[in-house]
């Protein structure tokens, strides 16, 4: 009776999940959301935990913070939404903490060229140059002499990130965890195909439907409580799937201990 009730509470919250994933979907961690990037090259020696501190104080939005390069002089800031305003008080801070001279304008000149469609200055006449100037100038408030637009090194940079295919992150798993799926469903028809009558058949589905609601009560709960979904979620995933497996596994051989004793009377 506890597990019919139970297996009913985890059905209504699959049925609410699928509702609220069908509205809003997941929502998606930093690094698997659309969101923007800002790479910051600091040349002398610096602490990961004063840069997230300066970053946690100045962006409201989620975000994650770590080194790039071979030899981490670079830090790295995802984050879903950043404003002008967040960005320019971010770069008054590095500035004022590492003595470096970062600017606003510096940051947003890639995504700026790449929304303006503008790929090669040097093409352009001094005229084409000079409206593309005003065009930015009017557009973003930000004004750029010829040779900024044509520099292509910069200590800050922005840009943007697209979402991460959900297809993509899971893919690695999908065929090692049918495949073990599969595995032991056969082994438990084998092993277990003389508990009851049909147990070939009942055993396996019986564990595959477990399987099922559990995954899915999973999903939903990640879905219904807004948790950020990425990388650990669809370990947690793999890691419950793996103790069920040997729970269910742990209660079947305690059956057959069971009938053994019975059939020895």
């Amino acid at each position: 009776m506890k597990n019919k009730f139970l297996y009913i509470l985890m059905i209504i919250a699959i049925i609410l999940g699928a509702v609220v994933f069908a509205i809003k979907g997941f929502n998606y961690s930093v690094e698997f959301a659309k969101h923007q990037r800002i790479e910051i090259v600091l040349d002398e020696d610096y602490k990961m935990s004063d840069i997230k501190n300066i970053v946690k104080k100045n962006i409201k939005s989620d975000t994650k913070v770590y080194k790039s390069t071979l030899f981490g002089t670079s830090a790295i800031i995802d984050a879903k939404d950043v404003s002008d305003e967040e960005l320019k008080n971010l770069i008054s801070k590095i500035n004022e903490k590492y003595g470096m001279d970062l600017e606003l304008k510096d940051a947003k000149l890639p995504i700026i060229l790449k929304e303006m469609n503008i790929s090669d200055i040097s093409s352009m006449s001094d005229d084409d140059v000079n409206t593309k100037i005003s065009e930015i100038k009017e557009k973003y408030g930000l004004e750029y002499t010829k040779e900024e637009l044509s520099s292509t090194s910069s200590d800050i940079k922005l840009s943007d990130v697209d979402k991460i295919d959900l297809y993509d992150v899971v893919r690695p798993y999908i065929f090692p965890v049918i495949l073990s799926i599969v595995l032991v469903l056969v082994y438990f028809g084998i092993r277990y195909f003389k508990l009851e009558k049909k147990a070939i058949i009942k055993e396996p589905a019986k564990l595959l439907f477990k399987i099922l609601i559990l995954q899915l009560f999973i999903m939903s709960v990640v879905v219904l409580t807004r948790i950020p979904f990425n990388n650990y979620v669809i370990d947690c995933m793999v890691i419950i799937l793996m103790l069920q497996i040997f729970v269910e596994t742990y209660r079947n051989e305690k059956r057959v201990s069971l009938r053994k004793k019975a059939e020895e009377k």
